[in-house]
């Protein structure tokens, strides 16, 4: 069989949107400030949330000739977070675009649940008065695509706006038509030039067998064929069903099949979409096993701006967070990522480095037909 190997930086985190069962049972707490739940995470989410803010700030830096800058919040959560062991306050990541300085011209959150939406904008509109901020309520899938519509036609400056999409994600929320409506935001600038909207998107690699056959996702089992839709939805293709296939008759192990979705949705984003590059960060729990990939998708030739910025303030942040936390088991010494040398070495050397690109998706293997 052919060898396939993924080069990916391994993100030392926790739990994002965890269900309460993980969480330990507790995963509201009333915050009397707020007047609205409080979601309990683990002490990695931070760090997740952490690597977005410090990348944020490295993006309107380097925007700072443009006109104006854009940020997209499609699934914002709940305004008020708490850290599961300590119980301090985990700003989430709109409140972290909003601080991001230079400041975003625009930030726009949209939120499925009604309370939390309302909750959202009542808390940011008291901490950033004077900021330009929208918070759309329901469905992403609709709202965003709409709203990128409405504001084409009132303001088409917008479209020349450098823009972020923040995509975080449980399962299999996000349809591929929005990641596209979203990546084709942005229209040519006067040299020609067509910049697509970056995108940090959470894939659920460890919840998708779950999703499809139970907790335990075992390969064997029934099909949930209401959440296979749903990965038809946000793949925009059925191809995810031939590497199932291939899991289901043993051609691939647990870890290679989750592999190849992710490689699945790297390849659809770079071929389909048309970004130039692909980032995936795997964040582990605790345990090391890996939970999910963070999927960074840019126009840029190399991913080496974004990269460069978050793994360089990595190491400090690292060891404060485990002073903080006091979690043993959390043996890694280089940072928030687990980088391989040459990589550690690229940034000490202030030089560019690459990752692989994906590979073509995997198949089943044709079935020669034995002789007569």
């Amino acid at each position: 069989m052919e060898s396939r190997v993924w080069q990916t930086i391994s993100f030392r985190a926790g739990s994002a949107r965890l269900t309460s069962a993980e969480l330990g049972g507790k995963n509201v707490k009333t915050n009397s400030a707020n007047k609205g739940p409080a979601r309990k995470w683990g002490p990695w989410t931070e760090a997740k949330l952490d690597a977005l803010e410090s990348y944020l700030q490295g993006f309107t830096r380097a925007s700072a000739s443009a006109r104006r800058t854009l940020y997209l919040d499609l699934l914002s959560g709940s305004a008020t977070n708490v850290h599961r062991q300590t119980g301090e306050p985990i700003r989430n990541s709109v409140e972290r675009a909003l601080a991001t300085n230079p400041p975003f011209t625009r930030v726009v959150a949209c939120e499925l649940n009604t309370a939390s939406a309302q909750d959202l904008r009542t808390k940011m509109d008291i901490q950033f008065p004077e900021r330009d901020f929208v918070v759309l309520e329901g469905d992403c899938n609709i709202e965003i695509p709409s709203y990128l519509k409405r504001i084409s036609v009132e303001d088409s400056g917008w479209r020349l706006a450098p823009s972020f999409a923040f995509v975080d994600q449980f399962s299999a929320e996000i349809w591929w038509d929005t990641l596209s409506e979203v990546a084709a935001f942005r229209r040519p600038n006067w040299k020609g030039v067509h910049r697509k909207t970056e995108l940090w998107l959470l894939f659920g690699d460890s919840f998708i067998p779950r999703g499809l056959s139970g907790v335990d996702g075992d390969p064997n089992k029934p099909v949930n064929p209401a959440y296979a839709e749903r990965i038809d939805r946000m793949y925009g293709t059925e191809q995810w069903r031939e590497i199932l296939c291939g899991r289901q008759r043993g051609l691939l192990s647990k870890s290679e099949w989750r592999l190849e979705l992710v490689n699945l949705m790297r390849w659809r984003l770079e071929r389909d979409l048309g970004y130039a590059s692909t980032i995936p960060l795997a964040v582990p729990r605790g345990n090391g096993q890996v939970l999910y990939h963070m999927i960074f998708a840019t126009d840029e030739k190399v991913g080496d701006r974004i990269m460069t910025h978050v793994l360089r303030n990595a190491g400090n942040a690292l060891e404060q967070m485990k002073r903080d936390t006091k979690i043993s088991q959390m043996n890694a010494t280089t940072g928030l990522f687990d980088v391989e040398p040459d990589h550690l070495a690229a940034i000490n050397r202030e030089t560019s480095f690459s990752l692989h690109s994906p590979l073509p998706p995997w198949k089943l293997p044709i079935t020669q037909p034995e002789p007569g």
